[in-house]
């Protein structure tokens, strides 16, 4: 299959700027309590992004979507946040509803998608959606997160300089997947990146050198001793 034709930047920003223009008359239908109304502009717009009926788009996967808002370059940053923001106003429409297991699918997906936007380089257009992605963990407080989701929030907090809660991601990781050599791997390069960090910048982060050289430690003796388990085996 060949890659799909890049698009000029005049168009991108036409269609950035008529995207807005709508996510401006949901939100305003939204805050009015006309929620009917708001979810028909929602598919609207879902429909004219992603070239697909909206029932179709509900039934994609997320990679399928990814797949379809990707190109040569690699993923429409641009595009794919204001289809998050619009899953999520579904969201926050489906809670008002009292639909709660469908308003928090609505949320997770949204949450992977604002991820991926940061993690590919964020937006070119328009604002990063770090007050969408905090709005939404507040949300989903409490809620379980696949193991894929936390390790996307590991990445996305180191990448803020929030090393506490990216460490705090890393090991939720753990708890699901088990300390696997791979993600003890992961820990230990973790922590070597954030010693080559200024303390400053550590102690903003939410950890201290002190706390990070203990824990290099303490994942060394891990290792140590799943070496002499399996040498016992």
């Amino acid at each position: 299959m060949s890659p799909k034709p890049m698009l000029t930047e005049d168009y991108l920003i036409r269609q950035i700027n008529l995207a807005i223009a709508a996510l401006a008359k949901i939100l305003g239908l939204k805050t009015a309590g006309q929620f009917q109304a708001a979810l028909y502009e929602i598919d609207q717009l879902l429909e004219q992004l992603i070239g697909l009926r909206s029932y179709m788009i509900k039934n994609l996967s997320d990679e399928g979507i990814l797949s379809i808002l990707s190109n040569a370059e690699g993923v429409d940053t641009d595009r794919l946040l204001i289809v998050a923001d619009l899953i999520k106003h579904e969201g926050d429409i489906l809670a008002e509803k009292k639909y709660a297991e469908e308003s928090a699918g609505n949320y997770a997906r949204a949450l992977n998608f604002f991820l991926e936007v940061q993690l590919s380089g964020g937006p070119r257009y328009l604002d990063p959606p770090d007050a969408q992605i905090e709005e939404i963990l507040t949300q989903l407080t409490g809620s379980e997160f696949p193991a894929e989701t936390l390790f996307n929030l590991y990445l996305y907090f180191e990448q803020k300089g929030e090393y506490a809660r990216s460490e705090e991601m890393l090991s939720r990781v753990a708890g699901i997947t088990g300390w696997q050599e791979d993600l003890i791997k992961e820990h230990e390069d973790f922590y070597g990146r954030l010693l080559e960090r200024p303390d400053q910048e550590i102690e903003l982060g939410g950890l201290s050198r002190f706390e990070v050289e203990r824990k290099v430690e303490q994942l060394r003796a891990m290792a140590i001793e799943d070496n002499r388990l399996d040498d016992g085996d």
